[in-house]
């Protein structure tokens, strides 16, 4: 009786590990879930305080347009000139900025690739970056983790 005990109790453990790990992951969705609602809001607000006139892409990012430009848009391979101004939103500390560079855009955060293929040459606006589209968990120096971001861009070409 006592070895049927035993041998059973891995067997619970069996059926029992993956409803284990569904809880932990719904849990895990949840958190993500509700960090993506706050950080939305966050940006809502931001627009609505400055007078924004923002859309909300797909993906989750707002872009404003300042300036159209013209031609075609850059593709999510392009190598992109532009001038840029990167800060995290919730302080607006700067954490980059160029005048004059060469943008690799698979090198790129998703949530910056997305918004730049936005614009056309020429083109000027702002882009904001929920954290799960920027640099999510990961810290640096510069940014912290699950950062919302804002870029002021502006295109000068692309190939």
């Amino acid at each position: 009786m006592l070895i049927q005990k035993i041998m059973a109790l891995p067997l619970r453990l069996i059926f029992l590990l993956p409803l284990l790990s569904l809880f932990f992951l719904s849990c895990e969705k949840d958190e993500h879930a509700e960090r993506a609602e706050k950080e939305r809001k966050q940006i809502l607000e931001y627009i609505e305080e400055n007078n924004l006139d923002a859309y909300e892409h797909e993906s989750g990012i707002f872009i404003v347009v300042a300036y159209q430009g013209s031609g075609s848009t850059p593709r999510e391979d392009s190598t992109v000139r532009m001038k840029f101004n990167a800060f995290t939103l919730k302080d607006e500390k700067m954490f980059y900025s160029t005048y004059d560079e060469f943008v690799y855009l698979p090198n790129e955060p998703m949530g910056f690739r997305l918004g730049v293929m936005e614009f056309t040459r020429g083109g000027k606006g702002v882009i904001f970056v929920p954290s799960a589209l920027g640099y999510g968990p990961y810290s640096n120096m510069y940014v912290d983790r699950n950062a919302v971001l804002k870029y002021e861009i502006e295109i000068i070409d692309f190939n």
